[in-house]
């Protein structure tokens, strides 16, 4: 799939829109954080603590020009809060972004890819376990769905998660939009994810397996199930954010997604914390 400017700018909107709604979400539930989310030049100031990870600016350079001023409020949002200063940089935004960012000194710190499949076109011939279903996940399932995820990502065949995990995926399951999904096999969840739509495209986000369930073809029934619902949305474009080269993104690619881009994160040198390394929710 070719990706220019536009279809970039909805990618980056949805993103921005996904991290904007965590960030608020886990200030309702974490209010000593005094986490908040700032509309700023078609894009998010992201706050969630001191040392949170994620800390910066996302969505800038499409909708909104961009300027010295601009750069100079998002400094001094962060500056403000004694936090680390970082910017999300989609390689597509308007050119001025980057260059202003070399000529303030920011450095690279990090990099996502950025993956998409055109909803439009058929899906691979991948084949979902008969044995796996996957439902939404209703409010009064809160629990077993951070739970769930939780362990996934931490890699656990504990009962339980550490608080600090549960912490951070608590957010995505009270983000306004947000569709939660678990992946069961009988009466045992198995795995969950999310679903964020905005605009003409929505985004996966949030996705694990419990390791004992893997390679079990439970990851496919979660993108087959969130593909649909993204059509049954009106959307044009579903998206993954990955590291590069890593196994969510060969699993997506297995599956009919493409490479649409490779993000940076921006950072300026004289403001990085030790343990705060451009992480995303």
């Amino acid at each position: 799939m070719f990706v220019d400017a536009e279809i970039a700018a909805h990618l980056e909107a949805t993103y921005a829109w996904r991290c904007a709604q965590y960030a608020l979400a886990y200030g309702r539930l974490n209010p000593p954080a005094q986490s908040t989310a700032e509309p700023l030049g078609g894009g998010w100031l992201l706050y969630g603590g001191a040392a949170a990870p994620i800390n910066r600016a996302v969505g800038l350079g499409f909708n909104e020009p961009v300027s010295s001023d601009l750069l100079d409020q998002v400094e001094n949002f962060y500056h403000q809060k004694g936090s680390a200063v970082r910017i999300d940089l989609c390689p597509l935004a308007q050119p001025a972004l980057q260059e202003q960012l070399f000529c303030r000194g920011y450095r690279l710190e990090a990099w996502y890819s950025m993956l998409v499949f055109p909803l439009q076109d058929k899906e691979p011939d991948v084949p979902v376990p008969e044995d796996i279903r996957v439902e939404p996940a209703e409010a009064d399932q809160e629990a077993l769905w951070v739970s769930v995820v939780a362990r996934g990502f931490a890699g656990t065949r504990e009962p339980g998660a550490s608080p600090d995990m549960q912490e951070i995926i608590r957010p995505t399951f009270h983000s306004q939009g947000a569709r939660l999904y678990l992946a069961w096999r009988g009466d045992q969840a198995l795995g969950g994810g999310a679903l964020i739509p905005y605009g003409p495209a929505a985004e996966c986000a949030s996705a694990s397996t419990l390791p004992h369930a893997r390679r079990s073809g439970v990851q496919t029934a979660l993108l087959h199930a969130r593909m649909q619902a993204a059509r049954e949305a009106g959307c044009r474009y579903l998206s993954v954010v990955t590291s590069p080269g890593s196994l969510s993104q060969q699993n997506v690619q297995r599956f009919g997604f493409s490479l649409a881009y490779t993000r940076a994160v921006m950072a300026l040198p004289h403001r990085l914390e030790a343990g705060n390394t451009g992480g995303r929710p």
